[in-house]
């Protein structure tokens, strides 16, 4: 074979390039919706709109406690997990990541309550500060932005745990469930 059908045949065709840049779509579709469902989850706990009320539901009205949160999460993963047929031990490691987040987020998620009396106790006296307005959007931004690097890693280490045709699966069940 002469060295210019030795080069050409190593170079990539034009379906192969296709093909490359769809999977690479696909991969980042796949961490894309990890992460929005991820995030429905565990966001709606970093805000406190998840907790178990007296009748045994949730919502905003509901006590907070990170107990509470824990079994929710616990319930919801083990839900989705039974669904797309893992494995205990995948089951446990998904449940290791969820709850090691929670131990993170949980901290945070109590500063930011504190920070919402502050928000209030500003907002009522007679006159603005805008100062110490902006000082506390400040610390919100902080928050949140503790809040997404422990969303993240989360999410890296739940598509670790999952195969390709699992994160799939998931992501079709979130696409029918509207999430």
């Amino acid at each position: 074979m002469s060295e210019h059908e030795q080069q050409s045949s190593e170079q990539p065709t034009q379906a192969q390039q296709r093909n490359c840049k769809l999977r690479r779509r696909t991969r980042f579709g796949v961490a894309a919706l990890l992460l929005v469902g991820l995030g429905a989850v565990l966001g709606a706990v970093a805000v406190g709109t998840i907790g178990a009320s007296a009748y045994g539901g949730f919502g905003h009205h509901a006590e907070y406690s990170i107990e509470s949160a824990e079994r929710h999460i616990q319930r919801k993963a083990s839900w989705m997990l039974r669904a797309m047929d893992a494995s205990p031990e995948q089951a446990q490691q998904v449940e290791t990541v969820l709850s090691s987040t929670l131990s993170e987020l949980y901290p945070v998620i109590e500063l930011h309550r504190a920070n919402r009396a502050l928000w209030l106790e500003e907002l009522s006296k007679p006159e603005v500060d805008f100062a110490a307005l902006e000082t506390l959007r400040g610390q919100e931004l902080m928050f949140v932005d503790s809040l997404s690097v422990s969303l993240l890693d989360a999410l890296g280490g739940v598509a670790e745990v999952l195969t390709p045709e699992q994160r799939r699966e998931l992501i079709e069940g979130m696409m029918h469930h509207h999430h």
